[in-house]
């Protein structure tokens, strides 16, 4: 399939987003993890790296004005259906580097501290830590969704600074709410009601949550479709 073309060079184009994550987000991962004694800080960078390779391969777009990747002989459906691809392999090579880093934190925090979830709600075993990872490749889908529609709708002329503001509120938003309810459930405590809720429903809520945001991101994907057509975005 050409969109599959599309999603290899997609991600030949965020090697460096990609070589980042490994180089300078997971230690940032880690150090947050050891510092906050919580592996749950591991993972939530990874929502942030799709964001920023997300926008970096529009940019390149952008700089290109219709390249290389118009000349290749597809659709607008195998260009958008590889850029939605790329978003879910960017996010699955940020989860593997996630299980890494919490792997390593483990062994270096061995015998000296436990997690701040497991004081509160007892052991926090590699189950939990997958069920967060869930919930963390959900956010990043929903994201992503909104994301691609809001960029292929604004298009390639608009302005970079307006078009990178735009992009980023959502992003500062959804980082702003993530970290107040970590302080707030997690950290001081005061919301150990909601959090006792969520512990005890989390296998059905990460899979709802799972569930609703791939139907979602592909709803996102035909809409997006739609909009390339229409505005002639290659």
């Amino acid at each position: 399939m050409k969109a599959i073309a599309f999603l290899k060079y997609d991600l030949r184009r965020s090697k460096i987003i990609i070589l980042y994550s490994i180089v300078l987000f997971a230690p940032l991962e880690f150090v947050l993890a050891y510092s906050w004694k919580s592996e749950i800080f591991i993972f939530t960078y990874m929502v942030l790296i799709v964001i920023l390779g997300n926008i970096s391969l529009f940019s390149q777009d952008q700089k290109v004005n219709c390249g290389f990747d118009c000349l290749l002989p597809a659709s607008e459906i195998d260009r958008v259906v590889g850029r939605f691809l790329s978003g879910i392999a960017i996010m699955l090579l940020n989860i593997l580097d996630g299980w890494i880093v919490c792997m390593i934190y483990r062994i270096a925090s061995r015998g000296k501290f436990v997690s701040t979830i497991s004081v509160t709600l007892g052991a926090f075993d590699f189950s939990t830590i997958l069920i967060i990872t869930v919930f963390c490749l959900a956010i990043g889908l929903l994201y992503l969704s909104v994301l691609n529609i809001l960029l292929y709708f604004m298009g390639r002329d608009i302005n970079p600074q307006i078009k990178n503001i735009v992009t980023m509120i959502p992003a500062m938003i959804l980082w702003g709410i993530a970290s107040s309810f970590v302080k707030t459930t997690v950290i001081t405590g005061s919301g150990n009601k909601i959090l006792t809720y969520i512990m005890q429903h989390l296998t059905f809520l990460a899979a709802g949550s799972l569930v609703i945001s791939l139907l979602i991101y592909l709803t996102a994907l035909g809409i997006s479709i739609h909009i390339v057509k229409k505005k002639d975005f290659r």
